[in-house]
């Protein structure tokens, strides 16, 4: 498998693109806004899915033209699709540009599996950071959105966030069997192993 990771819009946000090296098909999660970048990234290549971990604003800005001049699938979880509306977006108060839905073309739902080529992405609903909130595991990869950052956690005082549900949430990572490499949807990329020992939260989830 191969990952891109092109960091776009005001919160620097890590949009992802994975490519099966067999097939050449790839899915791009979190398009947080530079359409442009990332379609430079993508080098020609149409998408067969746009994967939005949850539904803040920051995770999916561009996604409305990649579905638009790709045709790729838009796949967000039932409870954060809400937040893709134009309202919603707007009144996060940090978004003051034009701003277009996607369309929700499937949802992701907890242990389905996506195929992708020879790649099989499972998805695990994580709430916490927003009731939607997902990450996606692939093969010894996991793109972890706002749910699990290097030594921290997705914030859970905003809407539709739950410490009670975060902990719960870093408590199932926590204990997958093996190791990862975890792709946060902000800053550096981390391992798993790491983040049992010195994730504060997640240590005391899985003690």
């Amino acid at each position: 498998m191969k990952i891109k990771t092109v960091i776009v819009g005001l919160l620097h946000t890590n949009c992802y693109i994975i490519e099966d090296e067999v097939s050449s098909k790839c899915a791009v999660i979190d398009p947080g806004g530079a359409y442009e970048r990332i379609s430079e990234a993508l080098e020609g290549k149409n998408p067969d899915y746009i994967i939005l971990t949850h539904g803040h604003f920051d995770h999916v800005l561009a996604a409305a033209r990649l579905q638009r001049e790709t045709g790729a699938q838009v796949l967000v979880h039932k409870s954060d699709e809400g937040m893709l509306k134009e309202r919603y977006v707007k009144n996060t108060g940090y978004h003051r540009g034009s701003y277009d839905a996607p369309t929700v073309d499937k949802y992701l739902e907890d242990e389905m599996t996506l195929e992708l080529g020879q790649l099989k992405l499972r998805v695990l609903n994580t709430p916490g950071h927003s009731k939607g909130s997902c990450v996606v595991i692939c093969n010894d990869s996991i793109f972890s959105g706002d749910t699990l950052f290097y030594e921290s956690w997705g914030r859970c005082d905003l809407d539709g966030g739950d410490d009670g549900e975060m902990l719960q949430s870093l408590r199932r990572l926590g204990k997958l069997e093996g190791e990862y490499t975890v792709y946060p949807g902000h800053g550096e990329s981390t391992q798993l192993s790491h983040e049992r020992k010195y994730n504060y939260l997640m240590r005391a989830a899985i003690l």
